[in-house]
């Protein structure tokens, strides 16, 4: 939970916060039931964060729940738990804010900006291919997409 007063207190330290949007999707509906309100407003407030100038990145925090990224984005740009309750709204955030999350603002987070978190020149040619482009599909449909092609330093290790 992140109440006004603590955010105000990361943004003077300029911390670096890391959340975990795929809990919405897998404990939305508990959150919604067993959180009570007043509290309920403070949860995963992404939206919040990146407005007040903090650096945020998402991770899993797996095993608590699935590795996979993609249900973490799902779960940032629609808020919506595994039963499709919305948590939030108002904390929403775009596919590329999502994507940013998971990808140069987690290399961030590490200190590792300089070696990954994008496609550059001189970086370590870690990533995956897609079955479809988060940023052009509908939300509903981001949960729907799979990893084609894992490549680690330029070498493709794993492909489906």
């Amino acid at each position: 939970m992140c109440p006004p007063d603590l955010l105000r207190r990361l943004k003077a330290l300029q911390a670096v916060v890391v959340t975990q949007p795929a809990f919405i999707y897998y404990s939305g509906e508990r959150y919604l039931s067993e959180v009570p309100e007043e509290q309920l407003r403070w949860l995963y407030r992404t939206k919040s964060f990146l407005r007040s100038g903090l650096k945020p990145a998402a991770s899993s925090d797996c095993p608590v729940v699935s590795p996979g990224p993609l249900t973490g984005i799902y779960a940032a740009v629609t808020r919506k738990a595994e039963n499709g309750q919305v948590l939030l709204p108002e904390e929403t955030i775009s596919p590329e804010e999502a994507l940013r999350l998971y990808t140069i603002a987690g290399a961030y987070a590490s200190f590792e900006e300089h070696l990954k978190g994008s496609i550059e020149v001189g970086k370590l040619a870690d990533m995956v291919v897609l079955s479809a482009d988060p940023i052009g599909v509908t939300p509903d449909e981001i949960k729907e997409i799979s990893v084609e092609k894992t490549i680690i330093g330029g070498e493709v290790v794993w492909e489906r």
